[in-house]
């Protein structure tokens, strides 16, 4: 409705008209987003998909097209997703508390034992993993694995943790 409004009105003195219907295409999408009438998604599909029909980001119908779907083709775009989707799985199945509890079973018999299991179980989620990585740079065991002559790609075992290392 408000698209509709939008584009009843006539555009603004030194706007162009092409780029007054696109801005009323984004407000709709906006307030669409805003008061979810159908998922997020559908909104935000539905406004890429009105762009290009109606050729509001590009001159033919081909580079509309084009354009529609080059976020598709984004790497960013889609590690996000994944990231969304393991998250979901790791809600939906209980696998994270299910390894922290685990790790509770194993290590909680004394107070030391307990710590370590709430460490380990924080290696389940990426921020924390990505903390944990700065702390061991920190502690100079990037150049210690340097020195010993480790490649990045190289498979690392310190303790009983094994890994992949790759030098940033």
């Amino acid at each position: 409705a408000l698209w509709m409004l939008l584009l009843a009105l006539p555009a603004p003195h030194g706007l162009a008209p092409a780029a007054w219907h696109y801005f009323a295409l984004f407000a709709a999408v906006i307030v669409g987003l805003i008061l979810e009438p159908v998922a997020g998604s559908v909104i935000g599909l539905l406004g890429i998909s009105v762009a290009a029909a109606l050729n509001l980001v590009a001159a033919t119908p081909a580079e509309s097209v084009k354009w529609a779907l080059s976020g598709f083709s984004n790497s960013t775009v889609w590690l996000i997703f994944v990231a969304f989707m393991f998250g979901l799985g790791y809600e939906k199945t209980g696998l994270g508390r299910r390894i922290a509890l685990n790790l509770v079973k194993r290590l909680g018999r004394r107070t030391l034992g307990l710590g370590y299991a709430v460490a380990l179980s924080d290696l389940t989620d990426a921020g924390a993993l990505a903390y944990a990585q700065g702390r061991l740079k920190r502690m100079g065991v990037y150049r210690a694995l340097v020195k010993a002559g480790a490649r990045p790609g190289d498979r690392v075992r310190i303790g009983r943790l094994e890994f992949d290392w790759e030098a940033d």
